[in-house]
């Protein structure tokens, strides 16, 4: 364990317009930091003191072991300069990033990509064109809007009816019944009357995708060129999660992707999209920093 940290506040160029960021590192400045974390902003645009409270826990935990973070704002967002062009944009900030981590860490020799939702997608698109990144650890990442939906839903009435919680809710009257049983019947008319769209629309070599497909396409291509170390933490009661997991059971190209030795997944029980309950969170801070030891990274 490190003893000690300090938070700089850092203001760095990208492309002529002023990015904002924090870097957490360890107060002794003989400690030799040789990785770091940049956490990723996920949702674009927004109040963000729940998710940025994680972050932070997030960065002292991996500080207190050495490893360096990096939190900052695409251009566009928060305190940073600029106009926010979406996540499959933000290539020159992961740049800028990067090399701003070069200069303040100058033994620095692992740089590790963290996100979530369409953070997570950016990083699956972006990270391959980034050579200094060789580990990413991507969370219940954004599909878009797809086929998939209607499998993902049947995926989540599945995991739900498991739980106490969901029972207790309905016996005390806080769910509209009929409205839920609707909801699932709609879901085994689409998932029947789907399945071989599902089939055509998922391929990486479909040439006649819609755009919300062709961010799976994007994804897709980036992460077949992408070689570094790979973690992905999947929630169990999270819809997107189950629609990653629905897209991995229906294409064989993606199951074969992710079978590739350097790639994890970890599929995080109790779990929902944020992560929002403090058990999840000391679990996926837990994970993070075990699959960041493991990968040989320390």
């Amino acid at each position: 364990m490190v003893s000690g940290q300090q938070k700089q506040a850092l203001v760095f160029d990208c492309q002529g317009e002023k990015l904002v960021g924090i870097l957490t590192r360890p107060r002794d400045p003989s400690d030799s930091i040789t990785t770091a974390l940049i956490a990723l902003p996920a949702g674009g645009p927004q109040y963000r003191v729940g998710l940025a409270r994680q972050l932070l826990q997030q960065a002292s935990y991996l500080c207190e072991r050495n490893i360096a973070v990096l939190r900052f704002d695409y251009r566009g967002i928060g305190d940073s300069e600029g106009v926010f062009q979406g996540f499959r944009s933000v290539e020159p900030d992961l740049r800028a990033a990067i090399d701003e981590l070069k200069l303040q860490l100058p033994e620095l020799k692992n740089v590790i990509l963290w996100g979530g939702c369409n953070a997570a997608s950016a990083i699956m698109i972006l990270a391959q064109g980034l050579p200094e990144v060789n580990g990413i650890v991507v969370t219940n990442p954004f599909l878009g809007e797809h086929n998939l939906g209607q499998q993902a839903k049947l995926l989540h009435f599945y995991s739900r009816i498991k739980q106490k919680s969901f029972w207790r809710k309905l016996l005390s009257g806080k769910y509209d019944l009929g409205s839920y049983l609707k909801g699932i019947i709609r879901s085994f008319k689409g998932q029947s009357g789907t399945k071989t769209k599902q089939s055509e629309n998922i391929s990486p070599s479909n040439p006649t995708v819609n755009k919300p497909v062709k961010i799976i396409d994007e994804m897709f291509d980036g992460m077949t060129k992408y070689s570094g170390h790979c973690l992905f933490l999947l929630s169990d009661r999270s819809i997107q999660s189950n629609e990653f997991r629905a897209l991995l059971k229906s294409s064989k190209p993606w199951r074969k992707l992710f079978k590739r030795p350097k790639t994890t997944i970890v599929n995080v029980q109790n779990t929902d999209q944020n992560f929002s309950s403090l058990h999840s969170q000391q679990q996926l801070r837990q994970l993070t920093y075990d699959w960041i030891a493991s990968s040989g990274f320390l």
